[in-house]
């Protein structure tokens, strides 16, 4: 698997953590981004009814997310092109928590390429300072690449036995000022509370993946929960569609194939373990260039 970011000490903490903090080179850009946001107009006027939080693929307005989706591609693709290489901006999120809106679920982000192979990465940028208080993103450290599990809709998550325990003992807050940002893997576990604030906490939440890699989605088969469907995609999906339109899971792609299910649901012991074992793991599989599904070897 080969390496995506441009700076080897960044390389380096990627691996070990799961994630880097950078400071944004102009720092003039949230408020340049501020400005066009109250421009665009969601159809829950990024503050839903039902003390949830705003998602910008959620929303059932389709131009104001093509609005939002250029203006993350005008604005972060530089930021993209300074850090990562060879990295395409796929899809990118407005998450806005009005005052008192719930916690985000504990997870990890969908499995959109083939993850045996390749490494996609979230750019999360808060749009003001972010803190435990007003909900701020929380990570657990190293917990990235240790689980095969291909994560998808409706499907358990290799913590869901223990994930009381995991938000009591495991996570790591991530402070922010305005300004900085944090980029990690697709597969580091996070989740963020409640905004306690008298304010909306807003944050931009943007997916890149490498240039070379064949884009998809996955969906556990209804009719035989041993296999995943595979579908391929592109950005265009992600602004044509919502959730509510694969529930089914048979979202309006073109099929590409079935893989076996082999998740495996982890004790807190084996987590622990996982945990342990996952640096010398990581180490070995970026230094070689490409890694064939059968040469992983994940923690059963």
């Amino acid at each position: 698997m080969r390496k995506l970011l441009k700076k080897e000490l960044f390389q380096s903490q990627f691996e070990d953590l799961g994630y880097i903090i950078i400071d944004l080179n102009n720092p003039n850009i949230i408020d340049l981004i501020d400005k066009e946001y109250h421009q665009l107009n969601p159809d829950d006027n990024f503050n839903p009814n039902d003390g949830r939080y705003h998602c910008t693929f959620i929303d059932t307005n389709i131009q104001y997310k093509k609005k939002a989706f250029e203006l993350f591609k005008n604005h972060i693709t530089p930021i993209i092109k300074e850090h990562l290489i060879d990295y395409d901006l796929l899809a990118g999120n407005f998450y806005v928590k009005p005052k008192n809106a719930c916690e985000f679920e504990v997870h990890q982000n969908w499995s959109v390429v083939d993850e045996t192979k390749h490494t996609t990465v979230t750019i999360w940028i808060p749009m003001q300072d972010t803190n435990e208080f007003n909900g701020t993103l929380e990570v657990i450290p190293g917990s990235h690449k240790i689980s095969k599990n291909i994560t998808c809709l409706h499907e358990p998550y290799f913590f869901d036995k223990f994930e009381t325990e995991l938000k009591r003992k495991y996570f790591q807050t991530i402070n922010l000022k305005k300004g900085q940002a944090i980029i990690f893997d697709d597969k580091l576990v996070h989740y963020s509370k409640t905004n306690q604030s008298s304010k909306s906490r807003r944050a931009l939440q943007l997916i890149a993946v490498p240039k070379e890699a064949e884009l998809l989605i996955h969906f556990i088969d209804k009719d035989d929960s041993n296999y995943y469907n595979i579908f391929e995609t592109n950005s265009e999906f992600y602004l044509q569609h919502n959730i509510s339109h694969f529930m089914d899971g048979k979202p309006p792609l073109k099929h590409v194939g079935r893989v076996p299910n082999k998740n495996v649901l982890y004790t807190e012991e084996e987590f622990v373990e996982a945990l342990k074992r996952g640096n010398k793991f990581r180490k070995d599989l970026y230094s070689k260039d490409s890694i064939k599904t059968t040469d992983l070897t994940f923690m059963e």
